[in-house]
């Protein structure tokens, strides 16, 4: 669940916009960029905050934020747990 913006604390970057949700298969999507951005402001966490509990540098979750990485699993599981989250796939047929 996405929480209302008015619990997300400091300024997402332009373009971003939690309110706005991708319908695919009838289901709410996020990009895994977005879901990391969302998190950890509503969290009101830093970028090297989650990247010391998740055992990464700062540079990787920058990337995952930006959606500029191809993070493997346990990177992705890693920053989930940083951000007091489950990590959870789902196969969505074409």
């Amino acid at each position: 669940m996405i929480p209302p913006m008015s619990r997300i604390r400091g300024k997402l970057p332009e373009g971003i916009n939690p309110e706005v949700k991708v319908q695919k298969a009838g289901k709410a999507i996020l990009s895994l960029a977005d879901q990391t951005l969302i998190r950890r402001k509503t969290l009101r966490l830093s970028q090297h905050q989650v990247s010391e509990k998740a055992g990464l540098g700062r540079d990787a979750v920058h990337r995952i934020e930006k959606a500029q990485a191809n993070p493997t699993l346990t990177d992705v599981e890693a920053v989930a747990k940083a951000l007091d989250s489950k990590l959870t796939i789902n196969l969505i047929p074409k």
